[in-house]
């Protein structure tokens, strides 16, 4: 059986962006007039990467590993390159659709206005308009299986256009590391897989963070796949799953809530202020504040301020 993989982008990047290309550069407008000054930009830019050497968070790093692994083809979904292969060519960039973050999309829509990330895919999504990305790569792919496991903002950026797929189309469609079904639309609900936290077992070779769970989920499901000859049904993927998690126990831990990048900018500063080294800021705010953030993008982010 052909699968075809499809993962988002990431934060984490091997070269840092020109400041024209960062979301933040570009003047404020509506998703139409953002888009063409984006892509002008894109297009005349230079010193290109290939994607799967420009992206480094472990979300991406997992799933190229596991595409890899089992002969998958692999597609990554960016907010400002759109769905693309991962040999292409792009210049390093800084544009997101994750709310709070300096780089987000959605804080250039005119004052007192705003736009959705939805609304943004739609006028960056394709070279053609109204061409959908996911109809062609189910077209040219008619006899796989598409796992799509994204972070929760991605998938709602796609939302939109999966749920309108043909039926036969969609029941070809399997969605990885999304613990809540209840945000999709209804629609999309039996592309779901049931992971939960059992994925995160002690005795599991692969535990992490709530970030990389998707192409965690990912890689146990690509497992579960490994000997299928033809695709089942949503229904039947999805009790295999129940099956193996059946085998697993959920770890006992503290929930934290995410703490977007204005915010964490200005906790950075008042530990600073405070005197707390790189190491015991992040051990504070984990601990003493309930706040979840990467090790990574911490230090990333205390480098900054």
């Amino acid at each position: 059986m052909q699968l075809v993989i499809v993962t988002n982008c990431s934060a984490r990047k091997t070269a840092t962006a020109v400041s024209a290309l960062r979301a933040r550069a570009l003047p404020r407008g509506t998703p139409k007039e953002l888009a063409v000054a984006w892509r002008n930009r894109v297009n005349s830019a230079d010193g290109r990467v290939r994607v799967h050497q420009l992206y480094s968070g472990r979300n991406f790093s997992i799933a190229y590993e596991v595409a890899k692994s089992c002969g998958a083809e692999l597609r990554v979904l960016s907010a400002g390159m759109g769905l693309i292969r991962p040999n292409a060519a792009v210049p390093p960039y800084d544009l997101t659709i994750s709310k709070g973050e300096r780089d987000c999309i959605l804080g250039r829509a005119p004052r007192r206005q705003f736009f959705s990330a939805q609304q943004w895919w739609q006028v960056i999504r394709a070279r053609r308009p109204g061409i959908s990305p996911f109809a062609r790569l189910l077209a040219a792919h008619p006899r796989a299986l598409i796992a799509i496991a994204v972070s929760r903002p991605y998938l709602a950026m796609i939302a939109g256009e999966l749920g309108s797929l043909h039926p036969a189309a969609r029941k070809r469609i399997r969605i990885l590391g999304l613990t809540e079904p209840r945000v999709v639309p209804e629609i999309l609900r039996p592309c779901v897989m049931p992971y939960d936290s059992r994925l995160n077992d002690q005795r599991s070779s692969l535990r992490g963070t709530a970030f990389d769970f998707p192409s965690r989920a990912l890689a146990h499901f690509a497992k579960l796949l490994n000997s299928d000859r033809h695709i089942e049904s949503p229904v039947l993927h999805a009790r295999r799953v129940r099956q193996s998690l059946a085998r697993r126990t959920a770890p006992v831990g503290t929930a934290r809530a995410r703490i977007d990048g204005t915010m964490l900018g200005r906790e950075i500063r008042m530990l600073k202020v405070k005197g707390f080294s790189r190491s015991a800021g992040l051990e504070y705010l984990r601990r003493e504040m309930g706040l979840a953030c990467e090790q990574q993008r911490f230090a990333e982010a205390w480098a900054l301020e």
